[in-house]
């Protein structure tokens, strides 16, 4: 099996801020082992849209948060690392919903 690195960014999705609902998108990096490119999309997909570190998402059915592949590389395993994070940004320049 290879070594992946993926690039994961999320849009729409709406957190609660100081208490107010704030429509965010993110980026997440994720390394994953998989035996092909299919595969390991649907490994950090599946990592991300588990991460408890997202917490609570206040989306209504009809606008749901999306997630998408941005970049996806093989890398050697001296590469891999360890520690996944997400780095937020505002969805627009009203990122109030």
């Amino acid at each position: 099996m290879a070594h992946y690195k993926v690039l994961v960014r999320g849009e729409n999705f709406i957190f609660l801020l100081d208490n107010e609902p704030t429509r965010l998108g993110f980026y997440a990096t994720r390394f994953v082992e998989a035996k092909s490119y299919k595969a390991a999309e649907i490994l950090a997909l599946d990592l991300v849209r588990h991460d408890k570190k997202l917490g609570r998402v206040l989306n209504a059915r009809g606008d749901p948060p999306m997630l998408f592949i941005d970049e996806l590389d093989e890398v050697p395993a001296s590469n891999v690392e360890s520690t996944p994070g997400f780095t937020f940004f505002p969805a627009d320049s009203n990122s109030k919903t």
